[in-house]
């Protein structure tokens, strides 16, 4: 824009220079010369907005096409109706279909059947069988087989393990190890019947255990009211929970004595040390120890494998099930593949024929033309009438939807777009101005009269249209700005350098340079130097016109 106008300014000044130039060699007219006539510089436009010649159109037409070769059997949709969608209009017939599809109906049976016999010929069902009961029993072993690890049932020191060793020999459920608490102990003290009655729950025992000469510190937290006879005398046995027992092993011997209330008054008894809680762990199945893990002693974690055994019987029979399992596998492998082959091509012929019947039996139904679309139908052919394919049968129009056709020329096109403003006026209807949109624009040209031309679709029609009815088409968004105009006699000079002179209130003519913009022949737009009412004189000598 910067560029343009620094043209334009250079424009100015040189028509400027060239006008001054003009001026000082022309000779004044006579004193006696008549005056020139004037005009008055006016706003207007050029040309009136565009306009454009266009024709009604039903854009939704269908034209349904024979897809055999055949004859009309029936129409069905009297011609000129209105017709829905999907509606049989008429029936086609073809001798050559019909003569197919029965051939094919044969073909696909034949096929059948020999698909059938090959199958049953060989039925690998009966191995099916077994290698399913093979399978079953193969994992069964296979459970019993991981069963054979033992596994620590607590956490703990193990105890009494020295009985498991590498090659030994166990028993189903055999109990080859104890894991105790050694955090949790109590001591068992027999009590006489003279010293039982004193002897409450809660009572202090001070305990002794001459095989590690420690004492330790407990409380009565049972005693058997009953007793128990051992040997010649009654005893009752006193439990005491020991605080704080440190390295002691269950069964070691202990002497006690409880103290009865601030007098100290000593109960002594004898007893021994035992765990509070224990697990015992048995074999999972009878066997050979193959693997011990961990030694006697050594703390366990719950569920940590401790031992691994062996069972020969159990190994052999897997063993021989999982080579009977392969070879059932085998056997069905080469039965699948000898029947394959035969199978296969059998098969692949049925597939093949079942699919030409699906095409011809969809051929047969398309014989029964039915209406694409809502509109009105005609027909081309009639009952009775040969066709052959691709020949027009009819045509569906749908009138209930027109629109506008317009030839728009190509230097005007640019300025179009979806949605552009048109009025739209009926020629069977004068006086009439409907208010209408572009809706489409044909994206190319066409080669006419007067060059090339676009289609332009505008929509709606004006009301009470009818396909093929003419329609004038005003461009309302076309409109050019107003401009000033002068005839084209007032403009003088060269192009690039043009001037007219303007009559000063003392009717003197003044040159002034102006800018021109277009013209059609008759009146020039005057873009710049000129204001509306200014006078302008028409005419000079004839050398000076441009």
């Amino acid at each position: 824009m910067l560029r343009a106008r620094r043209r334009l300014a250079h424009g100015v000044a040189f028509s400027g220079l060239a006008f001054t130039l003009i001026v000082a060699c022309a000779r004044p007219p006579a004193p006696t010369d008549p005056p020139a006539p004037t005009t008055i510089a006016v706003l207007g436009r050029l040309r009136p907005a565009v306009e454009a010649e266009g024709r009604v159109v039903a854009p939704v037409r269908h034209q349904l096409k024979s897809p055999v070769d055949g004859l009309v059997s029936s129409v069905i949709a009297p011609a000129g109706t209105t017709v829905r969608q999907g509606q049989v209009l008429m029936d086609l017939a073809s001798t050559q279909l019909a003569l197919t599809l029965g051939h094919l109906e044969r073909q696909v049976e034949l096929a059948r059947l020999r698909v059938e016999e090959l199958r049953a010929a060989v039925d690998p069902e009966p191995i099916r069988l077994l290698i399913t009961e093979l399978a079953m029993e193969q994992e069964r072993l296979q459970g019993m087989e991981r069963r054979l690890l033992m596994r620590a049932p607590r956490a703990g020191p193990l105890a009494v393990w020295d009985l498991v060793r590498s090659g030994q020999e166990v028993a189903a459920g055999e109990v080859v190890g104890t894991i105790f608490d050694d955090t949790a102990v109590h001591a068992t003290l027999m009590v006489g019947e003279a010293d039982a009655p004193f002897v409450e729950l809660g009572l202090t025992a001070l305990l002794h255990v001459e095989a590690i000469g420690r004492e330790l510190v407990g409380r009565v937290v049972d005693i058997d009211r009953d007793g128990v006879v051992q040997g010649e005398r009654r005893v009752y046995p006193a439990t005491v929970h020991v605080f704080n027992p440190g390295p002691v092993l269950g069964g070691m011997t202990v002497r006690g004595a409880m103290y009865h209330g601030e007098h100290r008054h000593a109960l002594v008894a004898w007893g021994q040390i035992n765990h509070r809680e224990r697990a015992d762990i048995s074999s999972p199945s009878g066997g050979i120890v193959e693997a011990v893990y961990v030694r006697e002693g050594e703390w366990v974690r719950s569920g940590q494998f401790l031992a691994r055994l062996v069972n020969p019987e159990l190994s052999l029979v897997l063993a021989r099930t999982s080579h009977q399992l392969e070879r059932a596998r085998r056997d069905l492998a080469a039965l699948q593949a000898q029947e394959s082959l035969a199978i296969r091509a059998a098969v692949s012929e049925l597939a093949d024929r079942d699919e030409q019947l699906a095409a011809t039996r969809a051929a047969l139904t398309a014989l029964t033309i039915r209406s694409p679309g809502p509109g009105r139908v005609t027909f081309a052919v009639g009952p009775g009438d040969p066709v052959a394919r691709g020949q027009v049968l009819a045509a569906v129009v749908d009138y209930t939807r027109l629109t506008v056709l317009a030839r728009i020329a190509e230097t005007e096109i640019g300025a179009l777009a979806a949605g552009f403003s048109v009025t739209a006026h009926l020629t069977a209807k004068p006086g009439g101005t409907y208010p209408a949109a572009v809706t489409a624009i044909d994206p190319e040209g066409k080669v006419g009269e007067g060059g090339v031309y676009f289609e332009v679709t505008i929509d709606p029609a004006p009301p009470g249209a009818m396909a093929g009815m003419t329609v004038r088409v005003v461009l309302d968004g076309l409109l050019p700005p107003e401009t000033i105009l002068l005839p084209r006699e007032a403009v003088m000079g060269a192009p690039g350098a043009t001037y007219v002179l303007v009559a000063d209130e003392t009717g003197a003519a003044v040159p002034r340079a102006v800018v021109t913009g277009a013209t059609d022949g008759v009146q020039v737009e005057i873009v710049e130097g000129l204001a509306e009412g200014e006078r302008v004189v028409l005419q000079l000598a004839a050398g000076d016109r441009p």
